[in-house]
């Protein structure tokens, strides 16, 4: 939603808990919204939901969007229907059957979603999937993530000087692109990594993202000799350079709603290994595919196929580029999904 927020008959507020190194806020605020922290990070869970209510009372006229991957937000649309909120949309952006937490996580969750699943009026999904497992036997209305495709078109100027800059040659680049999380399992792709080196293969990996798995992944570099290898690299607005330099992106994700760095490699004609558990409706090309993670040993079996390949990107991403706006996961298809909703909700009595 980078463009299109001005003169579109809608004020944009995007509430954050708390302040983090947010690369797109700049450019949300550009672009006509507001950016508001609503407490400190270091602030408990009641703590938060009092600073939650402190400010969803000042815009009681609003219609509250809450972003969700679990079923804990429904709590926010309780209070928020208590303080007079009357609209509200929950939207989902991940497949709960695959999800793994505690007893009690999963028994919060459990008693939210028969308490007050039923408070918002519009359910809404990344994916079928998502919508199916989430929503179970209640309506809802899927809006894909959208990417700006032309964004990631292959460009092979960007590919040789971004493989420049990071020092690769003949090798052969994996990358990873996401949070440094349990959920996006960055150690599966390090261990597979491991192996591959072991069995004399001549690869570079690069992981790009932040989070608490971090440390951790630099412990694991240095106790198997992998930092020549390896390369950790923060977020940035020009992750597109990254799908250019890449020759394989790596995606073990234990769940995912959608996978939106699927999309975007799809469209830079990046092949991709990912998990099972990759909903269909991403998988659009011919250079996906889904394999099992209790089979570490297939993956590096298609790494070594990738490898030895020689593959013509421009081509592959002209085809992925076609297909993603098909299928409807532009930028510009989502917005005017998105916009379409919110004037309803707007203007519903």
């Amino acid at each position: 939603m980078s463009e299109g927020m001005r003169d579109n008959g809608v004020d944009y507020i995007i509430c954050v808990n708390y302040r983090t190194d947010n690369i797109y806020e700049h450019r949300l605020k550009e672009n006509g919204a507001q950016v508001v922290y609503l407490c400190n990070w270091s602030k408990n869970y009641v703590s938060k939901l009092i600073d939650f209510c402190k400010y969803v009372i000042r815009n009681k006229d609003a219609v509250l969007y809450l972003h969700a991957s679990t079923s804990g937000m429904y709590l926010h649309a309780f209070l928020a229907k208590c303080i007079g909120i009357k609209k509200v949309v929950y939207h989902v952006h991940s497949t709960p059957s695959n999800m793994r937490g505690s007893i009690i996580k999963e028994l919060k969750d459990v008693f939210l979603n028969i308490m007050f699943s039923n408070i918002p009026q519009i359910n809404v999904a990344c994916s079928k999937d998502a919508g199916d497992a989430f929503f179970k036997r209640k309506d809802y209305i899927v809006v894909h993530n959208g990417i700006d495709v032309d964004r990631f078109k292959y460009d092979n100027k960007l590919r040789e000087m971004t493989r420049k800059k990071l020092g690769v040659k003949s090798e052969f680049l994996l990358a990873q692109i996401g949070r440094f999380s349990p959920q996006k399992n960055q150690f599966f792709t390090l261990k597979v990594f491991r192996e591959c080196i072991i069995n004399g293969m001549n690869l570079k990996l690069i992981l790009i993202g932040e989070g608490q798995y971090e440390n951790g992944m630099r412990d694991f570099l240095s106790e198997n000799n992998l930092e020549q290898q390896v390369t950790i690299i923060q977020p940035k607005e020009n992750i597109e350079e990254y799908y250019m330099a890449a020759d394989l992106l790596m995606f073990p994700s234990e769940f995912e709603g959608l996978g939106i760095v699927v999309l975007e490699a799809q469209t830079a004609g990046l092949p991709v290994l990912a998990s099972s558990c990759i909903v269909d409706e991403v998988c659009f090309t011919d250079h996906i595919e889904r394999i099992d993670l209790d089979k570490p040993e297939k993956w590096i079996e298609k790494i070594r196929y990738y490898a030895n390949s020689c593959l013509d990107r421009e081509e592959l991403s002209l085809h992925g580029y076609q297909k993603c706006i098909n299928k409807g996961f532009s930028i510009n298809n989502s917005r005017s999904e998105l916009l379409d909703l919110y004037k309803c909700m707007l203007y519903k009595s």
